[in-house]
Protein backbone atom coordinates (compact mmCIF):
# COMPACT_ATOMS: atom_id res chain seq x y z
CA UNK A 1 0.00 0.00 0.00
CA UNK A 2 1.37 3.42 -0.95
CA UNK A 3 1.24 5.99 1.89
CA UNK A 4 0.03 9.45 0.92
CA UNK A 5 -0.32 12.41 3.28
CA UNK A 6 -2.98 15.05 2.73
CA UNK A 7 -0.34 17.71 2.05
CA UNK A 8 1.27 15.69 -0.76
CA UNK A 9 0.33 14.99 -4.38
CA UNK A 10 1.88 12.05 -6.19
CA UNK A 11 2.46 12.28 -9.94
CA UNK A 12 3.19 9.14 -11.97
CA UNK A 13 4.49 9.05 -15.56
CA UNK A 14 3.79 6.17 -17.94
CA UNK A 15 4.95 5.53 -21.49
CA UNK A 16 1.99 4.02 -23.34
CA UNK A 17 3.78 2.25 -26.20
CA UNK A 18 4.46 -1.06 -24.44
CA UNK A 19 5.14 -4.67 -25.40
CA UNK A 20 2.23 -6.87 -26.48
CA UNK A 21 2.41 -8.94 -23.29
CA UNK A 22 2.06 -5.83 -21.12
CA UNK A 23 -0.94 -4.54 -23.08
CA UNK A 24 -2.68 -7.94 -22.88
CA UNK A 25 -2.12 -8.15 -19.12
CA UNK A 26 -3.44 -4.63 -18.56
CA UNK A 27 -6.50 -5.25 -20.74
CA UNK A 28 -7.40 -8.16 -18.45
CA UNK A 29 -7.91 -5.62 -15.63
CA UNK A 30 -10.58 -3.65 -17.48
CA UNK A 31 -14.34 -3.87 -17.23
CA UNK A 32 -16.34 -4.89 -20.33
CA UNK A 33 -17.49 -1.33 -21.01
CA UNK A 34 -13.88 -0.09 -20.99
CA UNK A 35 -12.90 -2.78 -23.48
CA UNK A 36 -15.88 -1.86 -25.66
CA UNK A 37 -14.84 1.80 -25.59
CA UNK A 38 -11.28 0.89 -26.54
CA UNK A 39 -12.51 -0.82 -29.71
CA UNK A 40 -13.83 2.48 -31.03
CA UNK A 41 -10.28 3.76 -31.44
CA UNK A 42 -8.52 3.60 -34.79
CA UNK A 43 -5.75 2.87 -35.56
CA UNK A 44 -4.81 -0.03 -33.28
CA UNK A 45 -2.02 2.01 -31.67
CA UNK A 46 -4.59 4.43 -30.27
CA UNK A 47 -6.64 1.54 -28.94
CA UNK A 48 -3.59 0.08 -27.20
CA UNK A 49 -2.75 3.41 -25.59
CA UNK A 50 -6.30 3.66 -24.26
CA UNK A 51 -6.07 0.14 -22.81
CA UNK A 52 -2.68 0.75 -21.21
CA UNK A 53 -3.71 4.10 -19.70
CA UNK A 54 -6.86 2.62 -18.14
CA UNK A 55 -5.13 -0.52 -16.92
CA UNK A 56 -2.34 1.46 -15.28
CA UNK A 57 -4.89 3.73 -13.59
CA UNK A 58 -6.35 0.64 -11.95
CA UNK A 59 -2.89 -0.51 -10.87
CA UNK A 60 -2.06 2.86 -9.37
CA UNK A 61 -5.30 3.31 -7.45
CA UNK A 62 -5.26 -0.31 -6.32
CA UNK A 63 -1.81 0.28 -4.83
CA UNK A 64 -3.09 3.20 -2.75
CA UNK A 65 -6.23 1.37 -1.64
CA UNK A 66 -4.58 -2.04 -1.16
CA UNK A 67 -7.12 -3.58 -3.51
CA UNK A 68 -6.89 -5.76 -6.59
CA UNK A 69 -6.96 -3.46 -9.66
CA UNK A 70 -9.66 -5.45 -11.44
CA UNK A 71 -12.07 -5.03 -8.50
CA UNK A 72 -12.18 -1.24 -8.67
CA UNK A 73 -15.37 0.37 -9.92
CA UNK A 74 -15.77 3.85 -11.34
CA UNK A 75 -18.87 6.03 -11.55
CA UNK A 76 -19.42 9.39 -13.23
CA UNK A 77 -19.13 12.26 -10.79
CA UNK A 78 -20.31 15.83 -11.15
CA UNK A 79 -20.26 16.88 -14.82
CA UNK A 80 -19.11 13.37 -15.81
CA UNK A 81 -15.66 13.41 -14.20
CA UNK A 82 -14.99 9.78 -13.19
CA UNK A 83 -14.53 8.93 -9.53
CA UNK A 84 -14.11 5.80 -7.49
CA UNK A 85 -17.35 4.16 -6.42
CA UNK A 86 -18.07 4.17 -2.69
CA UNK A 87 -16.86 2.44 -0.57
CA UNK A 88 -13.66 2.03 -2.59
CA UNK A 89 -12.28 5.32 -1.30
CA UNK A 90 -13.67 6.16 2.15
CA UNK A 91 -10.90 8.74 2.78
CA UNK A 92 -11.57 10.58 -0.49
CA UNK A 93 -8.74 9.47 -2.69
CA UNK A 94 -8.79 11.93 -5.60
CA UNK A 95 -7.15 11.37 -8.97
CA UNK A 96 -6.74 12.89 -12.41
CA UNK A 97 -5.42 11.40 -15.65
CA UNK A 98 -4.15 12.99 -18.84
CA UNK A 99 -2.60 11.44 -21.91
CA UNK A 100 -1.13 12.87 -25.07
CA UNK A 101 0.58 10.86 -27.82
CA UNK A 102 2.56 8.11 -26.07
CA UNK A 103 2.62 9.64 -22.57
CA UNK A 104 0.18 9.52 -19.66
CA UNK A 105 0.33 11.38 -16.35
CA UNK A 106 -1.57 10.36 -13.20
CA UNK A 107 -2.05 12.68 -10.22
CA UNK A 108 -3.21 11.23 -6.88
CA UNK A 109 -4.16 13.19 -3.75
CA UNK A 110 -6.09 12.69 -0.52
CA UNK A 111 -8.81 15.06 0.59
CA UNK A 112 -8.23 17.73 -2.06
CA UNK A 113 -9.23 18.12 -5.69
CA UNK A 114 -6.49 17.69 -8.26
CA UNK A 115 -6.19 18.04 -12.03
CA UNK A 116 -3.36 17.18 -14.40
CA UNK A 117 -2.89 17.90 -18.08
CA UNK A 118 -0.17 16.99 -20.57
CA UNK A 119 0.05 18.21 -24.15
CA UNK A 120 2.41 17.18 -26.90
CA UNK A 121 3.92 20.31 -28.43
CA UNK A 122 3.05 20.04 -32.13
CA UNK A 123 5.27 22.24 -34.32
CA UNK A 124 2.63 22.50 -37.08
CA UNK A 125 -0.21 23.46 -34.72
CA UNK A 126 -1.88 26.83 -35.39
CA UNK A 127 -2.38 28.03 -31.83
CA UNK A 128 -3.35 31.62 -32.57
CA UNK A 129 -7.13 31.13 -33.07
CA UNK A 130 -7.40 29.36 -29.70
CA UNK A 131 -5.33 32.05 -28.01
CA UNK A 132 -7.53 34.77 -29.51
CA UNK A 133 -10.68 33.02 -28.29
CA UNK A 134 -9.69 31.96 -24.79
CA UNK A 135 -6.66 33.83 -23.52
CA UNK A 136 -6.99 37.01 -21.52
CA UNK A 137 -5.32 40.16 -22.75
CA UNK A 138 -2.47 39.93 -20.25
CA UNK A 139 -1.57 36.37 -21.29
CA UNK A 140 -1.76 37.21 -25.00
CA UNK A 141 0.56 40.16 -24.47
CA UNK A 142 2.98 38.07 -22.43
CA UNK A 143 3.30 35.47 -25.19
CA UNK A 144 3.48 38.12 -27.92
CA UNK A 145 6.47 39.68 -26.13
CA UNK A 146 8.44 36.43 -26.35
CA UNK A 147 10.81 35.60 -29.21
CA UNK A 148 8.85 33.99 -32.07
CA UNK A 149 10.54 30.61 -31.56
CA UNK A 150 9.34 30.51 -27.92
CA UNK A 151 5.67 31.33 -28.45
CA UNK A 152 4.44 27.88 -29.42
CA UNK A 153 5.83 26.23 -26.28
CA UNK A 154 4.52 29.11 -24.15
CA UNK A 155 1.05 28.60 -25.60
CA UNK A 156 1.05 24.87 -24.81
CA UNK A 157 2.30 25.57 -21.29
CA UNK A 158 -0.61 27.98 -20.80
CA UNK A 159 -3.02 25.45 -22.29
CA UNK A 160 -1.79 22.71 -19.92
CA UNK A 161 -2.19 25.00 -16.90
CA UNK A 162 -5.69 25.99 -17.98
CA UNK A 163 -6.82 22.42 -18.69
CA UNK A 164 -5.40 21.17 -15.38
CA UNK A 165 -7.37 23.84 -13.54
CA UNK A 166 -10.60 23.01 -15.38
CA UNK A 167 -10.14 19.31 -14.61
CA UNK A 168 -9.45 19.98 -10.95
CA UNK A 169 -12.62 22.07 -10.71
CA UNK A 170 -14.51 19.08 -12.11
CA UNK A 171 -16.64 21.12 -14.46
CA UNK A 172 -18.22 20.15 -17.74
CA UNK A 173 -17.17 21.33 -21.19
CA UNK A 174 -19.35 24.45 -21.25
CA UNK A 175 -18.30 25.76 -17.84
CA UNK A 176 -14.75 24.60 -18.45
CA UNK A 177 -14.46 26.66 -21.63
CA UNK A 178 -15.57 29.72 -19.70
CA UNK A 179 -12.75 29.14 -17.21
CA UNK A 180 -9.97 28.78 -19.78
CA UNK A 181 -9.26 32.50 -19.89
CA UNK A 182 -9.65 33.07 -16.15
CA UNK A 183 -6.97 33.51 -13.55
CA UNK A 184 -7.23 30.59 -11.07
CA UNK A 185 -8.79 31.23 -7.68
CA UNK A 186 -5.98 32.26 -5.28
CA UNK A 187 -6.59 29.21 -3.10
CA UNK A 188 -5.41 26.93 -5.92
CA UNK A 189 -1.82 25.88 -6.52
CA UNK A 190 -0.80 25.63 -10.19
CA UNK A 191 2.44 23.71 -10.72
CA UNK A 192 4.43 23.34 -13.93
CA UNK A 193 5.49 19.74 -14.59
CA UNK A 194 8.54 18.56 -16.52
CA UNK A 195 7.01 15.84 -18.71
CA UNK A 196 10.07 15.49 -20.94
CA UNK A 197 11.14 16.88 -24.32
CA UNK A 198 8.28 17.77 -26.64
CA UNK A 199 5.60 17.98 -23.92
CA UNK A 200 4.04 20.67 -21.75
CA UNK A 201 2.29 19.67 -18.52
CA UNK A 202 0.83 21.15 -15.35
CA UNK A 203 -0.91 20.25 -12.09
CA UNK A 204 -3.73 22.13 -10.36
CA UNK A 205 -4.31 21.40 -6.68
CA UNK A 206 -6.95 22.76 -4.31
CA UNK A 207 -5.06 24.52 -1.53
CA UNK A 208 -1.65 25.99 -0.73
CA UNK A 209 1.46 24.42 0.83
CA UNK A 210 1.44 21.44 -1.51
CA UNK A 211 4.33 19.01 -1.86
CA UNK A 212 4.46 17.35 -5.29
CA UNK A 213 6.49 14.19 -5.85
CA UNK A 214 6.85 12.38 -9.17
CA UNK A 215 8.22 9.16 -10.62
CA UNK A 216 7.77 6.66 -13.43
CA UNK A 217 5.21 4.00 -12.60
CA UNK A 218 7.07 0.68 -12.33
CA UNK A 219 5.47 -2.35 -13.95
CA UNK A 220 7.05 -5.60 -15.09
CA UNK A 221 7.10 -7.25 -18.51
CA UNK A 222 3.85 -9.09 -17.76
CA UNK A 223 2.07 -5.84 -16.92
CA UNK A 224 1.94 -6.36 -13.17
CA UNK A 225 2.87 -3.49 -10.87
CA UNK A 226 6.35 -3.73 -9.40
CA UNK A 227 5.93 -0.99 -6.83
CA UNK A 228 7.66 -2.74 -3.94
CA UNK A 229 7.37 0.24 -1.60
CA UNK A 230 9.19 2.60 -3.96
CA UNK A 231 8.50 6.27 -3.29
CA UNK A 232 8.20 8.92 -6.00
CA UNK A 233 10.71 11.77 -5.95
CA UNK A 234 9.98 15.31 -4.84
CA UNK A 235 9.71 17.88 -7.61
CA UNK A 236 8.05 20.81 -5.85
CA UNK A 237 7.31 22.08 -2.36
CA UNK A 238 5.39 25.17 -1.30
Amino acid sequence: MIPLAGSTVHLWRVGLDVEDSVAVALEALLEPDEIARSRRFRPSRQRRRFVVSHGVLRQILGAYLDRAPATLRFVPGLHGKPRLAVPASPDRLEFSVSRSADLALYAVARGRSVGVDVERVRPDFDWRPIAARYQGRQERERIAALPPESRLVAFFEWWARSEAYVKACGEGLGAGEARLGEEPDPRWSIVAVDAGPGFAAALAIDGPDVRVVASDWPFTADGSAAFGGRQPQEVRRG
